[in-house]
C-alpha cells in the first residue's frame, strides 16, 4: 500500500500515531515498520531537505582564536 497522495499520507500519519504503542513482532509492530518506512520514502520525495549551502569561511572552519590551522604557519628564520 504505497503512499501516493497526500490524503494517503495523512492517513498513514494517523495510523502510525495509532500504533506508536505496538510491540515488536507483533502483527501491529510489523505494521507500524512497515508504514514508518512508505513514510519516509514519500517524505523524502515531497519534502527534501537536501544539505545547506555552507561558505568558505564559515565559522565551523575556523580555528580557536584565529591562529592558522597547525602545519600551514610560516616558520620564523633564525
Amino acid at each position: 500500500m504505497p503512499i501516493r497522495t497526500e490524503a494517503d499520507y495523512e492517513a498513514a500519519l494517523a495510523r502510525v500515531a495509532a500504533l506508536m504503542d505496538a510491540r515488536e513482532g507483533t502483527p501491529e509492530g510489523e505494521e507500524l515498520d512497515v508504514l514508518v518506512d512508505l513514510v519516509e520514502v514519500y517524505e523524502d520525495k515531497h519534502f527534501p531537505m537536501g544539505y545547506p549551502d555552507i561558505p568558505t569561511s564559515s565559522p565551523s572552519t575556523a580555528t580557536p582564536g584565529g591562529h592558522p590551522p597547525p602545519g600551514t604557519a610560516r616558520r620564523r628564520r633564525l
